[in-house]
C-alpha cells in the first residue's frame, strides 16, 4: 500500500496538471474586469464583476462562485482591495463607492455583504447617503450572511458570527456576533468594555465553528477551502 502510494505520488499526471491550472487560467478570463490580478489567483465559477473604480486582487486568493454568484461592484472613485490569500465564497457581496479593503489571510464565508453606502438616505431614498471605508485587518473571518456596514474596521485575526450585522469597528484578536455585531470575547485575554449580556453570549457563535479558538486557528478550521488554495480537490 505505501508503495503504491509512493509511486503515484512520484508520477507525472497530465490530468491533474490540467486540474491545477484550470482554475488559474479560467480566473485570467473571470477577473479580466478587475485592474490587477495577483499571481496563482483561482476562481470556482464566475463572479459578477462591474468596475468603474479600482478592483484589485492579491496572490493566491480564491474566488468561488459555483452555488452562487458572488459579485464585486466599484463605483465611480471606488476601490475594492482584496489581499494575498484571501478566500471568498460563494453568494458574497462587495460593492465600494469608496474604498472597501480586505487584509490578507482573510476568509469571507457565503453570502457575506460589505457596503460601504447605504445607496439611500433614511426619509429621502431618492438621494445618495455618505460613504465611510470598510477596513479588513488579515486573517479576518466574516461567517455565513455577514453583514458589514459602512464606517467598519474590523481588526486582524478577529472573528464575526454567522448571521451579525456590523454596524461598529471590532478590535483585533476577538470574537464579535449579534444584531448589531458586539465583542462577545478576545483571544488575548484583554477584553475591551462591552454591553453583551451572559445569555447573549451563549448563542452567538462564529460559523461552522465548535469553539473559538486562538486567532491562529482561523484558517485551519477551514481545511477544505485551504485544500482548494492548494488544488486539492474537496
Amino acid at each position: 500500500m505505501g508503495k503504491h502510494e509512493t509511486g503515484s505520488k512520484g508520477s507525472f499526471n497530465p490530468f491533474e496538471l490540467f486540474r491545477r491550472a484550470l482554475p488559474v487560467l479560467t480566473a485570467k478570463w473571470h477577473l479580466r474586469k478587475f485592474s490587477r490580478v495577483g499571481q496563482r489567483v483561482r476562481t470556482l465559477g464566475s463572479p459578477r464583476v462591474i468596475n468603474m473604480g479600482w478592483m484589485e486582487v492579491g496572490d493566491r486568493s480564491l474566488l468561488f462562485s459555483q452555488t452562487v454568484r458572488s459579485e464585486f461592484v466599484t463605483h465611480p472613485e471606488g476601490r475594492i482591495e482584496i489581499g494575498d490569500g484571501v478566500f471568498i465564497n460563494y453568494g458574497a457581496s462587495i460593492s465600494a463607492h469608496g474604498l472597501v479593503k480586505i487584509g490578507s489571510g482573510s476568509q469571507i464565508a457565503q453570502y457575506a455583504i460589505l457596503m460601504d453606502n447605504d445607496y439611500h438616505k433614511a426619509g429621502d431614498l431618492d438621494a445618495l447617503s455618505d460613504t465611510r471605508p470598510i477596513i479588513l485587518g488579515e486573517n479576518v473571518w466574516l461567517g455565513a450572511r455577514v453583514v458589514v456596514l459602512k464606517g467598519v474596521t474590523i481588526g486582524d485575526n478577529s472573528v464575526i458570527g454567522a448571521g451579525s450585522v456590523v454596524t461598529k469597528s471590532i478590535p483585533p484578536n476577538c470574537l464579535a456576533g449579534g444584531v448589531p455585531a458586539k465583542v462577545i470575547k478576545c483571544f488575548t485575554g484583554m477584553e475591551p468594555e462591552r454591553t453583551v449580556e451572559p445569555a447573549a453570549t451563549a448563542t452567538a457563535q462564529p460559523a461552522d465553528t465548535e469553539q473559538a479558538g486562538p486567532p491562529g486557528e482561523t484558517l485551519s478550521r477551514n481545511k477544505e477551502y485551504n485544500d482548494v488554495i492548494e488544488g486539492v480537490p474537496v
